[in-house]
C-alpha cells in the first residue's frame, strides 16, 4: 500500500519533469455567510495541499484539496455543533513575472465541496452531509528561493451553496495564508 501511494505521488513528477510543483498551505478561512460566521465564530484555520503542472509559458493547471473543521453553538439554544468542509478544486492560473524570482498569479476554477455537520440539539437531525458544485478565484505571490523551493502567499475565494432545510447557505468564503512548495 505504501509503495502504491508513493508511486502515485511520484508519477506526475516523472511525466511532467521540471514542470510539476506541489505545496502544503495553511491559512485562515473566513466564511461569507453571516449564519455560518455566527454559529462557528467567524471561521478558523484550514489546511490545503495543492499540485500544479505548467502547461505553456506561465500558464498552470492546478488541483487542490482543503480541510476545514470548526466547533460552534447553534443560535438560540446554544447546543454544540461542528462542521467539516472538504473542497476539491481544479482550474487554471497564470503567473505574471514581476522581477527576479518573484511572481504574481491569478487563477480560477471549479470546486466540488463536501460538508459534514454534526448537531447535538435534541430537535435536529444529529448528522448530515451535503455536497455541491461551486467556483474558486485565486490570487497570490510566489517567491522562489532557488530553482526548486518556493513560498506562496495567497488569497482564494470559494463560492459553494448547499441546501440546509428550506434555505440555501453559502459555505464558501475567503481563504488567506501561506504555503511552502517544491518544483520537480
Amino acid at each position: 500500500m505504501k509503495k502504491w501511494l508513493f508511486s502515485l505521488l511520484l508519477f506526475p513528477s516523472l511525466v511532467w519533469a521540471e514542470r510539476f510543483s506541489t505545496e502544503l498551505r495553511v491559512g485562515y478561512f473566513y466564511p461569507t455567510s453571516h449564519e455560518v460566521r455566527e454559529i462557528y465564530r467567524n471561521g478558523g484555520v484550514e489546511f490545503e495541499a495543492e499540485a500544479a503542472v505548467r502547461l505553456v509559458c506561465d500558464l498552470n493547471l492546478w488541483a487542490n484539496f482543503n480541510y476545514f473543521q470548526r466547533h460552534g453553538h447553534s443560535r438560540g439554544a446554544h447546543d454544540d455543533t461542528s462542521i467539516r468542509i472538504y473542497p476539491l478544486s481544479a482550474g487554471l492560473k497564470y503567473n505574471f513575472p514581476l522581477f527576479c524570482n518573484f511572481y504574481f498569479y491569478l487563477g480560477a476554477g471549479a470546486s466540488y465541496t463536501w460538508a459534514k455537520i454534526h448537531d447535538h440539539a435534541p430537535n435536529l437531525q444529529s448528522h448530515f452531509s451535503k455536497q455541491g458544485w461551486g467556483g474558486v478565484g485565486k490570487a497570490g505571490f510566489l517567491y522562489c528561493f532557488c530553482s526548486c523551493i518556493f513560498l506562496d502567499v495567497f488569497a482564494d475565494y470559494y463560492y459553494t451553496k448547499i441546501s440546509h432545510g428550506s434555505c440555501k447557505v453559502n459555505i464558501g468564503g475567503l481563504r488567506t495564508g501561506a504555503g511552502l512548495g517544491v518544483r520537480f
